[in-house]
């Protein structure tokens, strides 16, 4: 009886293997000895170092404020808010109470026309 064989190949292109014998390197041998010790070593420049040396001062924010002037700036910008938020709580309380005084004028309008319908038809006031 014959047995069949152990690896069929489907496909025309060739199939290596590879097999490694070593020792799995560890964090220290990358890192050296005692790499959690210490500070660290200097790398690349942070984003803001990088920011700071390709924009101009005068195209950074704020940058045409300098000391009182900034302070005067910023003061001011919260002053604008504050004032636009209270024009906004304002505009809206006017609006629902206008919604109110119409529906208000619209109740008393349907009761006298029901008085005066009541009086044409002769009924007794309430």
């Amino acid at each position: 009886m014959s047995k069949p064989a152990p690896i069929k190949l489907k496909e025309q292109t060739p199939v290596f293997r590879l097999e490694v014998f070593g020792r799995k390197p560890t964090l220290e041998d990358i890192l050296g000895e005692k790499f959690w010790i210490g500070p660290t070593p200097y790398g690349g420049m942070t984003h803001q170092e990088f920011l700071d040396m390709v924009t101009p001062q005068l195209a950074r924010p704020y940058a045409g404020f300098t000391g009182g002037h900034l302070v005067a700036e910023v003061g001011l910008a919260l002053a604008e808010q504050w004032a636009l938020k209270q024009a906004i709580r304002k505009y809206r309380d006017a609006r629902e109470e206008h919604e109110r005084d119409a529906a208000r004028k619209e109740v008393m309008e349907a009761l006298a026309a029901l008085e005066k319908a009541r009086r044409e038809a002769g009924l007794p006031e309430k």
